[in-house]
């Protein structure tokens, strides 16, 4: 796996080194290696290549997938068969996945929150400028500042996600999740959107950032949810004057933060009902892994129960019918040795009130409404405000 690495990182420096900028295009920066502008025009393959690839790796793409896997759980995990309880095993791994899901939709909101705000501090340009239609003008390729990538930081994060659980194939994933970065830092240079440098540095902060939302105590996301959310208006404000652009623009930084923190924002509120309702408060000390486990042994804070229990209501599961069937018959009586028919049914009825307590319920129809309101508010919320918020960017 380290030879097929090795091999792929050098093939990219190579490749790139041999390229040359277009003579429609100019460097933004400076002629070092780290900092020129690589994008070819007309297009070629790799070009045409990494066009239709930047859509599947971007941030703003990812965010959508990952948060409709969110909202779309219950159905996938419990189908639309109705039915009022599962197994502990199921409900524990549906618990395992939802918080997965929800770390890794934090995570990938750094890639278009975070990144802006380190946009206003670097203040580094994008390395391209391009002559598109011969006219003798020269545009700017993509926003104003390229200092991290965004595309590389979410490409780190998603492919380190990948390579660090492993979900199929332990050496096959890991080949799998650095063929990924490489292809996003390579795609990011080709279309001229960020020099190698800006590449580099936007992954290597998303696989500290994989890192940190990982292994450090899970109140760290919390508090670096909170921090972006102010720190990344406020910095936006401060730079208003430098980051104008056209109406309609796609490269309107405002949108871009209201996009992330409308997404923060959801798993925000989705990540505070399960700390409340399931792992509980006094479990933030704990890193991502330990919650996992935590879950996995199904130590859930509502749903403890002793194996005799669950074997009881596993042996009566499996009879109920036949029971039910006795009740009113004259056998029952002389199967479980009691003197009448009522006494039966009072027997019974402690059997099923034995079973309640074992039983864990799906999940109810009162936290899909909830993950459906939070959705519901942030999503319309993004679009009905969107025009008002975007509107400071544009040229007055």
């Amino acid at each position: 796996m380290l030879k097929i690495t090795t091999f792929c990182i050098l093939f990219f420096l190579v490749s790139l080194h041999t390229a040359e900028c277009s003579q429609v295009c100019k460097n933004e920066n400076s002629d070092m290696f780290l900092n020129k502008c690589f994008k070819e025009y007309p297009n070629g393959f790799w070009t045409l290549l990494a066009d239709t690839i930047k859509w599947w790796v971007n941030p703003r793409t990812d965010v959508i997938i990952v948060a409709v896997m969110i909202f779309g759980l219950p159905v996938i995990m419990f189908g639309t068969k109705k039915r009022d309880y599962v197994s502990k095993a199921l409900y524990s791994k549906f618990l395992r996945t939802k918080f997965a899901l929800l770390n890794l939709l934090h995570r990938i909101c750094y890639g278009l929150v975070l990144d802006v705000i380190l946009y206003t501090i670097f203040k580094q340009k994008r390395p391209c400028k391009c002559d598109l239609d011969g006219s003798g003008n020269y545009v700017h390729i993509g926003s104003i500042y390229g200092m991290p990538s965004g595309d590389a930081m979410n490409g780190a994060i998603v492919a380190m996600s990948i390579f660090d659980f492993a979900p199929i194939n332990v050496v096959g994933s890991r080949i799998f999740s650095t063929l990924i970065l490489l292809i996003v830092m390579a795609e990011r240079v080709a279309l001229g959107y960020h020099t190698i440098g800006q590449v580099t540095a936007g992954a290597s902060i998303g696989i500290v950032l994989h890192f940190c939302s990982t292994r450090l105590p899970q109140w760290f996301n919390f508090a670096a949810s909170s921090v972006q959310f102010i720190l990344s208006w406020w910095v936006l404000i401060l730079d208003n004057d430098n980051i104008k652009v056209e109406k309609g623009s796609f490269n309107n930084l405002y949108a871009w933060v209201m996009w992330g923190n409308c997404f923060l924002l959801i798993e925000f509120f989705l990540s505070f009902r399960m700390w409340s309702k399931v792992i509980g408060w006094s479990r933030l000390k704990y890193s991502y892994a330990s919650i996992l486990k935590f879950l996995k042994n199904n130590k859930l804070k509502l749903y403890q129960n002793t194996l005799r229990q669950n074997a009881l209501f596993e042996e009566y599961s499996e009879n109920q019918d036949k029971k039910k069937n006795l009740i009113e018959s004259e056998s029952l009586s002389s199967e479980l040795g009691i003197s009448s028919q009522e006494e039966a049914k009072e027997t019974t009825n402690l059997i099923e009130d034995k079973e309640e307590k074992n039983k864990v319920p799906i999940v109810k129809i009162s936290d899909f409404w909830y993950d459906f309101v939070v959705f519901l508010v942030f999503g319309f919320g993004f679009m009905f405000f969107q025009d008002t918020i975007t509107q400071y960017a544009y040229p007055v």
